[in-house]
């Protein structure tokens, strides 16, 4: 008898990445604009020290090699993801939408300040 193997459908592991990737493109070139105008003060010490020696390599660091990853890992998912991998995703996402909200914080403080 064949077993019955009920998948769980790839846009689920599509919209986990798909949001992630989303989220640090919003992180990235929010805070790239916020150093870019002056009021934003990076407070990790590396990526800081990344920005003031080059913003495009900042950019190529913080935004466009994490979505190239990120693309790639959800182009090439072709099984259900361990519950640790789906942990570290949904951990990622709920650390980048408390970062998100941060940025979102930020930006009407600054609107207000004008």
């Amino acid at each position: 008898m064949k077993k019955i193997h009920i998948n769980e459908p790839k846009s689920y592991k599509g919209h986990s990445l798909i949001l992630l990737l989303l989220l640090n493109i919003f992180d990235g070139l929010i805070t790239y604009i916020g150093l870019e105008f002056g009021f934003y003060q990076e407070m990790n010490v590396l990526v800081n020290n990344i920005y003031n020696y080059s913003s495009n390599l900042f950019l190529l660091i913080k935004v466009i090699i994490p979505t190239a990853i990120l693309i790639l890992l959800a182009l090439n998912i072709k099984d259900n993801l361990s519950k640790i991998t789906k942990l570290f995703i949904y951990m990622a996402n709920i650390v980048y939408v408390f970062i998100g909200s941060y940025h979102i914080l930020l930006l009407i403080q600054l609107m207000y300040s004008i």
